[in-house]
């Protein structure tokens, strides 16, 4: 009995065939029985490119061929990563800088008595919450300890006195990071250190 699927490829270390020299991304999960995770091709040289869901895929040379090498493809590492892990990696920078801060579960970090400007506002230190976003995401915004004014009872700007983060009492900061451009993992790129250096500064505008 002939077979009919000639074209070759990998998928995680191991060889599937079809009978179409080209897929498109729905088509190769459903003969991976992969609907989650994103799908990566590996190049040549062992690097890894994201499959976008309208990107074509050419399976190349047919089974058989005398130089035939199946392309090659797999679940993107970095999500297989998982948040948790990654979630790990960030506290663990932001540990070696503040070794003081505490999580509070569902990526929200405390960093307390975080050191404010002498004379510009009416405390010299304040608690800042953050949020550290699932793996490629953008953290954004910020929180302090409730009750933060200007040294003349003024508020800053872009912010609200009365909210609240992890179920605690808090002032919010509308802002964020002009430009971002992580890494694959946690410590590559900008990271939730880089969040914080701005956070820092937009503290010591005061205003």
């Amino acid at each position: 009995m002939s077979n009919n699927k000639q074209f070759q490829f990998k998928f995680n270390g191991k060889l599937f065939e079809t009978d179409k020299p080209q897929l498109n991304l729905q088509e190769l999960r459903q003969i991976v029985g992969e609907s989650q995770s994103p799908i990566v091709r590996k190049d040549h040289q062992g690097r890894d490119e994201r499959l976008g869901e309208h990107d074509p895929i050419h399976l190349g040379h047919h089974h058989g061929h005398e130089h035939h090498k199946p392309e090659e493809f797999g679940c993107d590492p970095d999500f297989n990563r998982g948040l948790q892990t990654y979630l790990e990696q960030e506290l663990e920078l932001i540990g070696s800088v503040f070794p003081n801060a505490q999580h509070l579960g569902g990526g929200v970090v405390y960093i307390p008595k975080h050191p404010l400007p002498e004379g510009v506002y009416n405390r010299p230190f304040t608690g800042a919450f953050v949020v550290v976003p699932p793996l490629g995401g953008r953290p954004d915004n910020f929180w302090v300890d409730p009750g933060l004014t200007l040294a003349d009872g003024s508020l800053p700007g872009n912010f609200t006195a009365q909210s609240s983060i992890a179920g605690r009492p808090a002032g919010f900061f509308s802002w964020h990071l002009k430009n971002w451009c992580p890494g694959g993992v946690a410590g590559q790129g900008d990271n939730m250190l880089s969040f914080l250096t701005g956070v820092k500064r937009r503290l010591w505008e005061g205003r």
